[in-house]
């Protein structure tokens, strides 16, 4: 029996190369029109069409009434927020500044170191008083220097000078080789205290210290304790 000869099968129309290429040609003319249609809309991809009636009215009511949260159900029994206590103490209201044109100008001080004058007078009282009291002289002196400076500064701060002018006078006018001996004493005055004193010795230039002038001041209290020996 004679072999019968294989048949030939012949490809596919698909598997062609004429085939391939007019699939080849749809993708890119469906390429070119997505592009275009992109270009058209701005990029945005245009939403799905609803298949249904029903699917488009679903998705407008998901949109439109979104469905409400089960917590805001019970907003209504929810308790209120506290309110502050009472008890709470208010903010405290500032405390009300008078400007500064009704405060007091602020009194300038300055610290002197003074020589106040012993008259040949009260130093014979001291030599009779360091006999009494059975010391010496420079005792007394250290002693009743401290008590006259406090006499002057809570004299001068009273305005009351004018008890002991007339003493501070005779002190002011004094000179050292008459017998008139200092004793160095410091303290502290303010511009009050040094108009009170000027207001004792005319002095219209200013060319007397307020030094001398307190020194007075201070040897007429020291001469009151003395003599109160």
């Amino acid at each position: 029996m004679a072999r019968r000869p294989p048949m030939k099968i012949a490809p596919s129309p698909s598997e062609t190369p004429e085939h391939d290429a007019v699939r080849e040609r749809e993708r890119s003319s469906e390429a070119v029109q997505a592009k275009m249609r992109e270009e058209r809309t701005g990029g945005a991809v245009p939403p799905p069409e609803p298949t249904s009636l029903e699917d488009d009215t679903n998705g407008k009511a998901k949109v439109d009434k979104p469905a409400s949260d089960p917590k805001t159900k019970k907003s209504k029994t929810a308790p209120k927020a506290s309110a502050e206590p009472k008890n709470m103490q208010a903010p405290a209201k500032a405390q009300a500044t008078t400007p500064e044109s009704d405060a007091p100008a602020p009194r300038v001080e300055q610290r002197i170191s003074v020589g106040v004058p012993v008259s040949l007078a009260t130093s014979k009282a001291l030599e009779k008083a360091a006999i009494k009291l059975g010391t010496d002289t420079d005792y007394i002196k250290r002693a009743l220097l401290p008590k006259a400076r406090a006499a002057f500064l809570k004299r001068a701060g009273a305005n009351n000078l004018k008890a002991t002018s007339k003493s501070m006078k005779l002190l002011f006018e004094q000179r050292i080789d008459n017998g008139v001996a200092l004793m160095p004493v410091k303290l502290v005055v303010d511009d009050e205290i040094e108009a009170r004193v000027r207001g004792f010795i005319p002095d219209p230039l200013d060319v007397i210290s307020v030094n001398r002038l307190v020194a007075a001041f201070v040897g007429a209290e020291f001469d009151i304790l003395v003599s109160a020996l």
